[in-house]
């Protein structure tokens, strides 16, 4: 019987690593927003139903005279203010022994809305960057000359990136003249850690600029 044949059909995965920190900066954005309107309304939730009060650290505690005119000494385990500094706080006279600190509840809010809107920010770049890159492959695609080439290579590559393909492909558009193309990094380990080497791939380019191109899927042998 004659030996069966085994292909590899894939479809090449386009702008791959700038996808991923796109998602990423999507999920990190919204952890962060989160925290942020958290972290705001306790803020809030304090300011508006803690009595306030000006106290001072000495020798490791806040010394204050709260609204029943005593005066209270509360161990100060932050480490933030220096000795003799004014400290604003927010206290319940129900429970004494927790006590907030002005400065610490803007410190919070104010980081976690720094790095939500530096995540805003990132999600922006990325998505300009990425319709771009879109819109260039869609452009190709639509007006590009669709053709099938031939891999002469699968170049597996171990590096900072960790282990990704790359196809390199040829088609003959006329006689005696070779077109040469390589894919994008493909992250498949089932690509990487194949024996497969040769095959055929769908390829869009553009007549008048073969530079700009598309390698789209491939089918390995």
């Amino acid at each position: 019987m004659p030996k069966k044949v085994v292909n590899m059909k894939y479809k090449i995965k386009t702008n791959f690593i700038l996808k991923t920190f796109y998602f990423i900066s999507i999920a990190y954005t919204c952890i962060f927003i989160m925290a942020f309107i958290v972290t705001s309304l306790h803020a809030y939730n304090t300011i508006s139903n803690c009595e306030k009060a000006e106290g001072i650290n000495l020798n490791g505690f806040v010394t204050f005279k709260a609204s029943d005119n005593k005066i209270y000494n509360i161990e100060n385990t932050s480490n933030l203010f220096e000795e003799n500094e004014k400290v604003i706080i927010y206290y319940d006279l129900n429970n004494m022994k927790e006590v907030e600190y002005h400065e610490i509840i803007m410190n919070d809010v104010e980081t976690f809305g720094f790095i939500s809107l530096l995540g805003i920010i990132i999600y922006i770049i990325l998505q300009i960057i990425l319709s771009k890159k879109n819109k260039r492959e869609r452009f190709i695609i639509k007006n590009g000359k669709k053709v099938t080439g031939r891999i002469i290579e699968v170049v597996r590559v171990n590096d900072s990136e960790g282990n990704y393909s790359y196809l390199k492909c040829e088609y003959d558009s006329v006689i005696d003249d070779i077109l040469y193309f390589s894919s994008q990094k493909i992250y498949s380990n089932k690509i990487y850690k194949s024996k497969f080497n040769k095959g055929t791939a769908t390829i869009y380019y553009l007549p008048k600029d073969t530079g700009s191109y598309v390698v789209t899927d491939c089918i390995l042998k």
